[in-house]
């Protein structure tokens, strides 16, 4: 009876397999909020051109309004201060981004390692289970042979 095979490291490579999931995911998510944060940044920075537009429009008529101009002045300054935030927000995104990939992918390297060690020990039992059949089937003809039951290529009746 041919023995099934068994890779004693199963479970290690099953615990890789999940750590590169579990990876994926994470990266998943990291890649979500960085489209969260590159969203708000693009948002704002509409928000900016279109005020500044506006802006123009205003200051080209011909009566000026100070307080307006005041007005005006302090939301562009809170709205620079708002698209600093924003793109320094992005910009760490970005390194975790880069961060959560590089983890991939040494998760992704410890996983192949094992899958090709199990893949080697794969092949190895496959040679070796090969090479008990031979064994077995000479030994059976070798058997024959000297029973006296081989003759020829075909089977015979002793007594024949």
């Amino acid at each position: 009876m041919a023995q099934a095979f068994e890779f004693r490291l199963e479970t290690v490579r099953r615990l890789r397999k999940q750590d590169v999931d579990r990876q994926r995911r994470s990266l998943a998510e990291a890649i979500a909020r960085m489209d969260v944060a590159t969203r708000r940044l693009t948002e704002l920075t509409d928000e900016w051109d279109t005020f500044v537009d506006h802006s123009r429009v205003q200051r080209s008529r011909p009566t000026l309004d100070a307080a307006s101009l005041r007005n005006d002045q302090m939301y562009l300054g809170q709205l620079k201060s708002r698209i600093a935030a924003a793109r320094a927000e992005a910009d760490r995104q970005t390194v975790l981004l880069t961060q959560e990939r590089e983890r991939l992918g040494e998760c992704s390297k410890r996983l192949k390692v094992i899958e090709k060690l199990r893949e080697r020990q794969w092949q190895r039992f496959r040679r070796e289970a090969a090479r008990r059949e031979r064994v077995e089937a000479d030994e059976m003809s070798t058997q024959r042979f000297i029973r006296g039951e081989w003759h020829g290529g075909s089977v015979v009746e002793i007594g024949e």
